[in-house]
């Protein structure tokens, strides 16, 4: 089987990373299975130096696209299309696999052209993320429901990471039955406990130390509120013990480095600033337990690839109970699962992984082993596999 996927992200070197691993590795395992994928970053850009000073231009230009932004996307939708159907010609695939994102719908066009089947990946609720996270622009609430609406509708299938995301759609006139769910995954080979942490440990100076790793951006739906008071209370307990903190960006960072240095605890907090993602596993395996300490969020639609990347590298998880992290984590088996925003529980749980460095090992075996069994990537293209074998044989199983 031939397929081409077409990709809108933007950013896919940074803050889309995530988003890129995911095709990449799965895709890579698909290919494995004896299928064929061609692979389209149809808006990736370079990145560019942005000016801390902007000029009048770049002032009007700013307040006009938060009127401009909705038309401009709408008619980009015609670029697309003729760049999707000429690439179809040329590369003649079985099935159309497109990630959709706020706007596009120019694929369901270029399926229907072709009269070939069409598989949308639909990675999170688009219309929920453009309204919360995108204020700045003004957009069309119903238009966008309509669009997120038409691409499941229309396609013949459609894949999702969450059963959150799923059930989201319940009252929005979609048939939940074309929604398939497939949790993300981890490459187990990459991600794993035998790699050799030497170097790094006496780089960030955490010999002799117990290590409690953090890795992401520092974003208040990450839970850094949460993660300053435990810095703090373990902090006090234990002098030796050292945070490390894998990831960069995010608008809380200068306030959790601030209370770092109120709370006088410098010493126990290392940064390691931007990380190559081919780094991140050594940093994972530097840690003794880590953390995913989630505030009380309404909507957890995430499928958070830290948390399989890990248990992957066999690390006991303290996390909060949200979402598909309760199925992720078996509670008190690979990890700790702690009532959203709930310090003092997250604190003893901790303490006692601190504490018994045994249950800190078998919980990390247990940990790697569950993924190994559930979701790697392998795992993953598999079930996909299945979905698209059945929509072009136009089996509806």
């Amino acid at each position: 089987m031939k397929i081409v996927y077409f990709n809108y992200l933007y950013d896919i070197d940074g803050v889309s990373i995530g988003p890129k691993v995911k095709t990449l590795e799965l895709f890579s395992e698909f290919e494995k299975l004896g299928h064929e994928v061609k692979i389209y970053w149809l808006n990736r850009q370079a990145t560019k130096e942005i000016s801390t000073t902007p000029s009048e231009k770049q002032t009007i230009k700013k307040k006009l696209s938060k009127y401009l932004h909705e038309p401009k996307q709408i008619l980009v939708n015609l670029k697309y299309f003729w760049k999707e159907k000429q690439i179809v010609e040329h590369e003649n695939p079985d099935l159309i696999i497109t990630r959709i994102d706020p706007y596009r719908i120019s694929s369901l066009f270029v399926s229907k052209l072709k009269n070939l089947p069409i598989i949308v990946e639909l990675d999170s609720p688009f219309v929920y993320e453009m309204l919360k996270f995108q204020p700045h622009y003004k957009a069309n609430e119903k238009l966008l429901n309509y669009i997120q609406r038409e691409n499941i509708n229309k396609s013949n299938l459609t894949f999702t990471v969450s059963d959150e995301i799923k059930y989201s759609f319940k009252n929005h006139n979609v048939d939940l039955n074309k929604i398939k769910v497939i949790y993300n995954g981890v490459n187990t080979k990459k991600f794993n406990p035998d790699i050799n942490t030497d170097n790094l440990k006496k780089k960030y100076g955490l010999n002799n130390s117990v290590v409690i790793g953090f890795l992401g951006t520092f974003q208040l739906f990450h839970g850094i509120d949460n993660l300053i008071s435990l810095i703090e209370k373990t902090v006090s307990q234990d002098k030796t013990v050292k945070f490390l903190m894998v990831g960069a960006g995010g608008p809380m960072k200068d306030m959790l480095e601030q209370s770092i240095k109120e709370k006088g605890c410098v010493d126990n907090v290392i940064f390691t600033g931007s990380v190559d993602y081919d780094q991140i596993p050594a940093h994972i395996c530097c840690m003794d337990l880590v953390l995913a300490p989630y505030p009380d969020l309404d909507f957890f639609y995430y499928s958070p690839l830290k948390i399989f990347e890990y248990m992957a590298c066999g690390k006991p998880v303290v996390a909060s109970a949200l979402g598909q992290i309760n199925d992720l984590i078996e509670d008190g088996k690979t990890g700790f699962l702690c009532k959203p925003g709930n310090v003092e529980e997250m604190y003893k749980r901790i303490y006692e992984l601190i504490s018994n460095s045994e249950l800190r090992k078998s919980m990390g075996r247990n940990a790697r082993e569950s993924i190994i069994e559930r979701h790697s990537w392998q795992k993953k293209a598999e079930q996909l596999s299945t979905l698209c074998e059945n929509v072009v044989s136009g089996r509806q199983d």
